[in-house]
């Protein structure tokens, strides 16, 4: 009905305004009517002004009526008829304004009704004017479509002949109250139709006569039938949606920008351990640490970009108890664009994060022992068909993947066979094999010592197989034998450096009564050439007794601290310049723009490269070059020195670093001892190695990194 109250179509059952009439149009005519009384009033005074002529030629003057009208009037007559037509004239044109004065007023009613007429048909609703006793006196179109009749069959009924009597009766009473108390009326009503019951919204109103009285009583009713079922479905869908948001698992919230909380559902003040209905008013950061604030502000800067946010905070509770929450953000915008508030959605995840962790620690425990481990696991039969592995034990028997392992046969795997005969023979009779030392053959036909631990499983066919571990222990002999050989190293370290110092005094002595005696006897030229070799070889035991004391030495706490290996490695170049000048433009230091730091004696590790450079410059030939890099690894820096010379011969190999061991005449062999044992007590290592390709060899230490400090003298970048 709302719809059909807009249109613009001519109006049914004949009830349809008058037609319209132009401005100009109206104009013309009320002018013309205007001139016609103004020019009637000049011919009445006119016709007055002859008429008094002939009374005057008839009765008084006894003139011809011409030579009274026209010719020798007297002045008194001219002046009165003047004055009369004057005064006609002057009346025809005071008619002719109020004529128009009228006409203005008439115009503007006429207008003001079209206008009414206008609005109240084009009304989306039905309007209506009743008199006191209740009779139509104005229904618009709309009214008359609904109630299905022409208006001129309704203007001047009442209500009971047209509405329901239900309908009617109620509408009666309520015009009499208005009536009698002259306040406007507002409800609904339902009122039913040929098209179908539809719901109105009524609003009346008194209209008041010129003595301020109510005399009538106007309605306006509109057509909310779409609305109210909007409403409806708007109440049914917020009933739906408090019904979930009340049940649902996850906490929902609504927070303004300041992180405070305006709603949240049970679940969510579950979540954050609060009493029902006490969160809302709360700010977030009272659930929050310091580190899990800065997350906040993260999101919130997000959500003023119109960006969806999804975190992990862990929140305290207020009885201190910590839960991690999953929390996803949309910001929420006004009409203007401007963001205004948060929806979230957020779910308690703590046990699922203590579950996950629970699984990658598993996991990672699993990979490390099945995956990363050196032990292997297997299951094969007695027979020695393997049946699966993993891949630490393929990796132990020299195949690529478990599937390959898979395809060999044990029985291949002994270097010994019958050591495999004997393992079975074990592991029937006892059903268990504990630290079975072997020697096993890779699938290359490498051997390695292997530690094997098994156990004999009986299957339901009463058949049995193997599960067992094997271990690769080649490293760990390795170690045993480097641990022996360190410790015999130790204890002829401490046995080198008391013999160095016992004699240190004596040769100290030879060296100086030697000198003594040379001042004193003059020697001729063959004593003096004796003395001078003396004297060479007590120096060359005194350079020896130092070396023993060094490798006995120990260094002290107050020696550590964080030196640039860059600065160190050249204060060695120098070392070495200085004594061979010809070595010195041989070295080339490729560049390292990072810092090199490591906590370390400085002296210790300046004479530690002296030695390699030395070694590599006795070991280069003429024209080669010496070259040193410096790289960084996983928590360790590492210095390589690289030479030109022949390279490492491998039966040498193993004794490269033993005090005493040298390749060279004349030499003590204490060089290379030394230089690992300086490195060694700051927790490095040294290993040698063949260039590939040749021609020759690399020295690499490796020392511990550490952040560089702050402060102090050997801050990296320091050049000392």
């Amino acid at each position: 009905m709302a719809g059909q109250g807009t249109s613009h179509e001519p109006l049914p059952f004949g009830y349809a305004p008058p037609p319209p009439t132009t401005h100009h149009g109206r104009r013309s005519r009320a002018m013309k009517t205007e001139t016609k009384v103004v020019i009637l009033s000049a011919l009445l005074g006119v016709a007055i002004w002859i008429a008094d002529s002939a009374v005057d030629s008839l009765f008084f003057s006894h003139e011809p009526f011409l030579k009274a009208l026209l010719h020798e009037p007297k002045p008194y007559a001219i002046y009165v008829r003047t004055m009369v037509f004057l005064t006609v004239v002057a009346l025809g044109v005071a008619a002719a304004s109020l004529l128009r004065r009228e006409r203005a007023v008439e115009k503007r009613l006429q207008e003001s009704e079209e206008r009414f007429e206008a609005f109240m048909d084009r009304l989306p609703g039905f309007a209506f004017i009743r008199d006191r006793e209740g009779r139509f006196v104005f229904v618009n179109r709309v009214m008359a479509e609904i109630l299905g009749k022409p208006a001129s069959h309704i203007l001047g009924r009442r209500a009971l002949g047209l509405l329901r009597p239900e309908v009617a009766q109620s509408s009666m009473e309520e015009d009499k109250t208005i009536l009698a108390t002259g306040r406007p009326f507002r409800g609904e009503d339902l009122i039913r139709h040929p098209g179908g019951s539809r719901h109105w919204m009524v609003s009346k109103f008194p209209i008041l006569d010129e003595r301020g009285e109510v005399a009538l009583v106007g309605g306006i009713s509109i057509d909310i039938t779409e609305r109210k079922a909007a409403e409806k479905a708007l109440r049914e869908s917020e009933e739906r949606y408090r019904t979930l948001v009340e049940n649902l698992g996850e906490g929902v919230s609504i927070m303004d920008q300041e992180e405070t909380f305006l709603f949240a559902n049970p679940a969510g003040e579950a979540i954050f351990g609060v009493p029902p209905g006490s969160l809302a008013g709360r700010n977030l950061r009272e659930f929050l640490s310091d580190e899990e604030l800065a997350k906040a502000k993260e999101g919130t800067r997000l959500r003023r970009q119109g960006v969806t946010s999804t975190f992990e905070y862990c929140i305290v509770r207020p009885d201190g108890s910590q839960r991690i929450v999953l929390v996803t953000a949309t910001p929420k915008r006004d009409a203007a664009g401007e963001y205004v508030a948060t929806q979230g959605v957020f779910s308690d995840i703590t046990e699922a994060r203590r579950a996950e962790t629970a699984l990658r620690e598993s996991e990672a425990r699993y990979r490390l022992l099945f995956e990363r481990n050196l032990a292997g696991v297997y299951r094969s039969t007695i027979e020695g068909r393997m049946l699966e592995c993993n891949t630490a034990c393929a990796r132990i028997l020299g195949c690529s993947s478990p599937q390959e392992a898979a395809l060999c046969n044990t029985t291949q795997s002994y270097d010994d066979p019958e050591d495999r005969k004997r393992f079975i023979e074990a592991l029937q009779r006892n059903g268990t094999v504990t630290n079975w030392e072997v020697i096993l053959k890779r699938r290359d036909g490498s051997t390695f010592p292997a530690l094997l631990n098994a156990a004999l499983v009986q299957n339901a066919d009463g058949s049995g197989h193997i599960e067992g571990t094997m271990l690769d222990i080649s490293e760990r002999k390795r170690l045993e034998a480097e641990k022996a050989r360190a410790m015999d190293l130790e204890t002829v370290a401490k046995l080198a450096a008391g013999v160095a110092h016992e004699v240190r005094n004596p040769l100290f002595a030879i060296q100086l009564n030697l000198a003594a005696l040379a001042r004193r006897l003059s020697p001729g030229p063959e004593a003096r050439t004796h003395m001078e070799h003396i004297q060479a070889h007590a120096k060359r035991l005194d350079v020896l007794a130092r070396s023993l004391l060094e490798l006995g030495r120990a260094v002290e706490a107050d020696e550590l601290v964080e030196v640039d290996l860059r600065t160190l490695v050249r204060t060695a170049c120098i070392a070495i310049g200085d004594e061979s000048p010809e070595v010195r433009d041989r070295i080339v230091m490729e560049d390292c723009p990072r810092p090199v730091i490591v906590r370390g004696a400085r002296q210790s590790i300046v004479q530690a490269f002296v030695h390699l450079l030395r070694n590599a410059a006795q070991a280069t030939p003429e024209g080669g070059t010496i070259r040193i890099a410096c790289a960084h690894e996983a928590g360790a820096h590492a210095v390589r020195i690289s030479d030109e010379g022949p390279g490492i011969p491998e039966p040498i190999r193993e004794k490269l670093f033993d005090p005493f061991f040298t390749t060279r005449t004349g030499q003590p062999g204490m060089g290379l001892a030394l230089a690992k044992h300086y490195v060694e007590t700051l927790g490095g290592t040294i290993a040698a190695e063949n260039n590939d390709p040749p021609p020759g060899a690399t020295f690499t230490v490796t020392l511990p990194a550490v952040e560089p400090s702050k402060k102090g003298e050997d801050s990296p970048g320091s050049e000392k």
